[in-house]
């Protein structure tokens, strides 16, 4: 299991679908962590199972019988496609659910002519056979797969034939993990990727987490035939269980069993994390809350203003948020940040925004208040599931649990302001941002080092502008994970901001300068992107830097700093209209371009006695500081 998600971010459109695919692929390999027993996985998700009345249980099983026949008569037919499943398998699911069972608060839906359901982050593209979700109190009639929202969905069902299911239905024997050398291969690649049975559910995983920030774990399951396999979801990955035959009468019980719990689940048991307001149906969605420090504070779970796409990892969601009342002020004055972070990870983002605020740097968020819920392996299922699996402990992903930290300042991103026209405003706060990566790193003995455009921002502090950096929770030091760790490499998501060097296969330790090199990379990114000028891009490739493999990213970016950002000054200087166009800015960026290209020559050729911190003293933050000057006061 990889240690953090090589999906999150990554935008799921028609275009990028295959990239997702492939990630997801290398994310979740063989998902070899299954084969729990499926009555003990029941045990530990819906315990309420074995409990049933028994005269519900004996009122269903000969009608169900009947309809699970009907479908093995199809299912274990040589020539039957995979379509040929969805009607008989939709009237046995609809046995289980009928109204006069009692069961009618839930609806099987079948989606299979649905490839994309609402509600799915950054336009994804998936559609599973069908799905469980609990019926609108309002309505009567069946569901219609138009009308299907992923945050509605509780369990995803997905038909295959063994023909089409594409991976072993025997007990796993190897590591299902990826080496890092088989990922960089496997991400080198271009065109389409097919994604077995299991791998496409756990796609269908990754959908309901990543609409639904109030869950922390869901469920999916897949039937191959006659066969049945169940998985649970959450930030540390996926579980499952062993396979189970429809055709033996035992585990047909546990089957419909098993759907009878899940019709008189409640949240929690349906992947809602409690903490937030979810002890009963219908969970609200448009006023939540939760206490963090001490503090109720509500927020609008429909209106993100940042939500990270991603089946594990920390998934990271960002929203406009009150304290107590819902929307009494016209404007929300604080921002909520949710995210699954490692438990061996030491300190948090919220500590280190404790020690940069107590050593007095500047520059930092303002934080309300925080808290550390307990892990996924300490609410909810997950700690019994993982007992049930001894021995596959190199099978699941680190530990996380729900960090919770409310910022007392309402941010823009840098952006924010028109470079074009407001250009020394803007390079002003772009040095007080690196002059408060600097101070952290001086002070409190901690390097940021996740430096891209998202996490640069700037408040309005007496009528102007004032830069703040933001996203400590990958940052490295003071104690654990110290910047001076030569184990400590690269940890900038957005491959386009990383330092060339450290574009290889075998990272060098990260240092200062490399998140220098960073800032570097996202000054141009946002010239390049936001000048009031044409075609820039085809001089600098900026749109390539963080696509193909490592060398190819490299080989642009050597060539932007060698060739590319003089035709993309030159151009600039013919931009009137423009305040990047000014000369102090034209010979700040040339200068910071000649920094970063001396400072590589000097790493590319380094002999035993080249200063490496400092890629022999060119890419220093008095330099850098020095040349971003040039364009404040030109």
């Amino acid at each position: 299991m990889r240690s953090s998600s090589t999906v999150a971010g990554i935008p799921n459109s028609n275009g990028h679908r295959r990239i997702e695919d492939r990630s997801l692929r290398c994310e979740v390999g063989k998902m070899n962590a299954r084969g729990i027993p499926y009555a003990k996985f029941l045990d530990a998700t819906f315990p309420s199972w074995r409990d049933l009345p028994t005269n519900l249980v004996n009122k269903l099983r000969n009608e169900l019988l009947e309809l699970r026949d009907k479908y093995l008569e199809v299912a274990k037919n040589p020539d039957s496609k995979e379509e040929d499943l969805y009607t008989p398998f939709a009237s046995l699911m609809h046995g289980f659910l009928r109204d006069n069972a009692g069961l009618s608060e839930y609806e099987y839906v079948p989606s299979h002519k649905k490839r994309k359901i609402r509600g799915a982050v950054k336009g994804a593209a998936r559609g599973p056979d069908g799905v469980i979700i609990r019926k609108p109190s309002e309505k009567s009639d069946p569901t219609n797969a138009d009308d299907l929202d992923w945050r509605n969905v509780h369990l995803v069902i997905d038909l295959k034939t063994t023909k089409n299911f594409g991976a072993s239905l025997n007990p796993p024997k190897s590591n299902s993990g990826m080496t890092e050398d088989q990922i960089k291969n496997e991400l080198k690649k271009d065109g389409g990727v097919r994604l077995d049975g299991r791998q496409q559910l756990a796609s269908y995983g990754l959908e309901q987490l990543s609409s639904n920030p109030l869950k922390q774990f869901c469920y999916g399951m897949v039937v191959i035939g006659h066969f049945v396999e169940m998985w649970y979801y959450d930030r540390s990955g996926p579980i499952g269980t062993e396979v189970i035959d429809l055709r033996k009468e035992d585990h047909f019980e546990q089957f419909y069993k098993h759907m009878a719990a899940i019709s008189n689940a409640n949240p929690s048991s349906l992947g809602f994390n409690p903490h937030f307001n979810t002890t009963r149906w219908p969970v609200p969605v448009d006023s939540q809350k939760i206490t963090i420090g001490g503090r109720l504070i509500s927020f609008d779970a429909s209106k993100p203003i940042h939500i990270s796409r991603g089946l594990t990892g920390r998934c990271t969601t960002v929203f406009p948020a009150w304290e107590q009342t819902f929307g009494t002020e016209s404007e929300p004055p604080y921002v909520l940040k949710l995210s699954y972070q490692p438990c061996d990870r030491k300190p948090s983002e919220a500590d280190h925004y404790a020690l940069l605020l107590e050593m007095g740097v500047e520059g930092i968020p303002g934080v309300l208040c925080s808290e550390k819920f307990p892990s996924l392996a300490e609410e909810g299922p997950r700690g019994a599931l993982m007992k049930l699996l001894p021995g596959h402990e190199s099978e699941f992903g680190p530990m996380r649990y729900l960090e919770a930290i409310v910022m007392a300042d309402t941010l823009k991103p840098i952006t924010s302001i028109d470079i074009n026209k407001d250009t020394k405003t803007f390079f002003q706060v772009f040095l007080s941002i690196i002059k408060t990566h600097h101070q952290a790193y001086k002070k409190a003995n901690i390097l940021h080092r996740d430096i891209h455009m998202d996490n640069l921002m700037c408040k309005i502090v007496d009528g102007h502008p004032a830069g703040i950096l933001i996203d400590w929770d990958f940052a490295s030091g003071p104690i654990s994970h110290r910047p001076d760790d030569p184990q400590q490499t690269a940890f900038t998501l957005n491959v386009a901001f990383l330092p060339i060097d450290l574009l290889q296969k075998e990272c060098p330790p990260r240092l200062y300068r490399h998140d220098l090199e960073s800032f570097f990379w996202v000054l141009w990114s946002i010239i390049i992107s936001k000048a009031d000028a044409t075609d820039l891009d085809a001089f600098a490739s900026m749109s390539q830097w963080g696509q193909g493999d490592i060398d190819h990213r490299r080989i642009l970016k050597t060539a932007f700093l060698t060739r590319g950002q003089r035709d993309v000054v030159g151009l600039l200087q013919t931009c009137k209209h423009t305040g990047l166009s000014r000369p102090g800015v034209l010979q700040c960026l040339s200068t910071l371009s000649d920094q970063i290209l001396r400072g590589q020559d000097a790493l590319r050729r380094r002999t035993r006695s080249t200063n490496i911190e400092t890629a022999d003293g060119h890419i220093t933050y008095t330099d850098f500081v020095a040349t971003i000057e040039l364009a404040i006061h030109s």
